[in-house]
């Protein structure tokens, strides 16, 4: 019954029912695309913001400033995963690592990828001809993890010694005596570390027209696309100039013709006919 300074009327207010449905379970993701889950998505992106090289577990700020998604969502994200089993915490430090449920999704997916056996025989003569170990690797978001080896550090900068490889290993006989090598040391590499940093701004209307939720998730998540950017652009360009103006640590460039070797003479790390570095 609708009522109004007092007065009873006749009348009866009957709302049309409709379905209410919010951001998770609707197609708020690409495109508008209805069948996509938006939920489905970010808890996903929480797992593959977890790297290999990552030794110290991971708080929820650091998995809000790796996927750019608001620290309220990471919460309930890092919630429901740890019920599932696929992350562990630790209430020492409040930080979270992987559980073993994830490892058994990788080993799902290896087992589906028929590149392992096609690739295993090219693989083992490639090994055995450059007398080195050879892995194959599927492209992702993170290029730069596939060129470089990424270690923790606290320190401003690291230094390391080189060591000159050992010769090919010879075939031993039963009883001979093992041969010996000497390791040598070469140059010394130092490792500065740079800052990468942007930020962005919000103006007073758009925080009195109450955008700042909908526009800071959107500026956090860019934010997180142009520090991976950077980095790849960084760790992309030793490759790209390596034959120009980018030297190594023998005072040649990367990709060159004459390498000094310890033992004395060069090595070359170039093919007898240019040919482009590809994916």
């Amino acid at each position: 019954m609708n009522t109004r300074k007092g007065h009873v009327t006749g009348k009866t207010a009957i709302r049309k029912r409709t379905d209410t449905q919010t951001e998770a379970d609707t197609g708020s993701g690409p495109g508008e695309d209805r069948q996509f889950i938006t939920a489905l998505h970010r808890g996903l992106e929480v797992l593959r913001a977890f790297r290999p090289n990552d030794r110290a577990e991971l708080s929820n700020g650091d998995l809000a400033l790796r996927t750019g998604l608001p620290n309220s969502t990471i919460s309930r994200l890092t919630y429901t995963l740890l019920k599932g089993g696929y992350l562990l915490y630790d209430k020492d430090t409040g930080r979270y690592r992987m559980g073993l449920p994830v490892l058994s999704l990788g080993y799902a997916c290896l087992s589906g990828l028929p590149i392992r056996e096609t690739a295993q025989a090219y693989l083992q003569d490639l090994a055995d001809q450059c007398g080195q170990g050879v892995q194959v690797a599927l492209g992702g978001r993170d290029e730069h993890t596939m060129i470089y080896e990424t270690e923790s550090s606290e320190r401003s900068f690291e230094e390391e010694v080189k060591l000159a490889g050992f010769s090919a290993a010879p075939v031993k006989s039963e009883g001979s005596a093992v041969s010996f090598d000497s390791a040598q040391e070469t140059f010394t590499a130092r490792y500065d570390h740079e800052t990468v940093a942007l930020a962005f701004s919000i103006t007073e209307e758009a925080m009195e027209d109450n955008l700042y939720d909908t526009l800071s998730a959107r500026y956090t998540k860019a934010l997180a696309r142009s520090m991976a950017y950077t980095k790849q652009v960084k760790a992309a360009s030793r490759l790209n100039n390596g034959f120009t103006s980018y030297n190594s640590g023998d005072g040649v460039t990367l990709f060159s013709t004459a390498h000094p070797l310890a033992s004395g003479g060069t090595n070359s790390n170039r093919p007898a006919v240019a040919a482009d570095l590809n994916e």
